[in-house]
């Protein structure tokens, strides 16, 4: 494998992880104000953790191509009851 292309593999494995915290964070944010009349934000929230997934899909399938193995991503049944967010995401 290519220096360039080791590298790609690593970096899209970070992505994909990064990206993961973050999905889960909005949709940890979501849930924490489910209860309040924020039809727009909640909204936004759900919609921008199913882009970040699409986007995390798109790099898995590079991920494939370059022999890069990533986690699978997380489902929000299965992540209740943790925090996910980053200390920068919590401003």
């Amino acid at each position: 494998m290519s220096q360039d292309r080791q590298k790609i593999a690593t970096l899209v494995r970070h992505w994909i992880e990064h990206n993961e915290g973050h999905r889960l964070s909005y949709l940890e944010w979501r849930d924490k104000l489910a209860e309040e009349e924020l039809p727009a934000t909640l909204a936004a929230l759900e919609r921008v953790a199913e882009l970040t997934e699409q986007a995390n899909a798109a790099l898995r399938e590079a991920a494939a191509e370059l022999g890069a193995s990533v986690p699978e991503s997380h489902h929000p049944g299965h992540d209740e009851g943790h925090d996910y967010g980053h200390a920068h995401d919590r401003h």
